[in-house]
């Protein structure tokens, strides 16, 4: 879940530890105040450890995940 502080774009992207881009997940604009929520398909991704990358116009936000199968 994301709540943007104001109306912005952002750009979410799943990529891999090293840093190598897997999946677009979300690219455009989000509301101030509004939550935000995404899904994705991990059916073809191995378990292992991951980066979600939160990109706005004045900062990134990287969260490490893992995904157990």
């Amino acid at each position: 879940q994301y709540t943007s502080e104001q109306t912005q774009n952002i750009t979410l992207h799943l990529c891999s530890i090293e840093g190598k881009l897997i999946s677009h997940i979300h690219e455009g604009s989000t509301e101030k105040d509004v939550v935000q929520q995404y899904e994705w398909d991990t059916s073809t991704l191995p378990a292992g450890m991951y980066l979600l990358r939160l990109s706005t116009p004045t900062e990134v936000i990287n969260q490490k995940l893992v995904l157990i199968k």
